[in-house]
């Protein structure tokens, strides 16, 4: 799931991993990269609150912990893609059932990581659920970079670039 340990959380200290530290407290931690999206955050926080309003006034029950979930989730793809992806957007389980899911495998214990041996058997079933959850982002990240190489090439048309 981590790409040969390409993800800072999980690749070993070194010159890579400072590099990555240091591109993403730049890139997307800076305070004016946080400031920028101030606006979008405040949009859907009020989104939120509306909803919770509208449910309110018709005496609905509401699953709060699901709603700042999908919340953070909606804040999150908004600032790191530049949209919300639906569900449909993210092979039918939705962002955060393949965040959670992904979460729940990085936790989990895998007696493959202490047995070498026994990899191949796969007797917990991590690998195989953890190679689903890959190829799921796969194909979600393959889109994002289709949908951003044709805007680029609809851009270049246009005369815009």
């Amino acid at each position: 799931m981590c790409y040969g340990q390409k993800n800072p959380s999980f690749s070993p200290y070194g010159s890579y991993w400072r590099t990555v530290r240091k591109i993403s407290t730049v890139e997307l931690l800076s305070d004016s990269r946080i400031s920028a999206f101030r606006t979008m955050r405040k949009q859907e926080l009020d989104l939120l609150i509306e909803y919770i309003k509208q449910a309110a006034a018709a005496r609905d029950a509401i699953d709060l912990s699901a709603k700042v979930s999908s919340l953070i989730a909606f804040m999150t793809c908004l600032m790191v893609f530049g949209k919300k992806y639906m569900d449909e957007e993210f092979g039918g389980g939705g962002f955060e059932t393949v965040i959670k899911e992904a979460s729940t495998l990085a936790a989990k214990p895998n007696l493959s990581d202490y047995i070498p041996h026994i990899a191949s058997l796969d007797l917990q079933g991590l690998t195989k659920r953890m190679k689903a959850v890959s190829k799921v982002f796969d194909d979600f990240l393959e889109n994002i970079i289709d949908e951003h190489v044709q805007c680029k090439d609809e851009n270049r048309k246009k005369g815009l670039c």
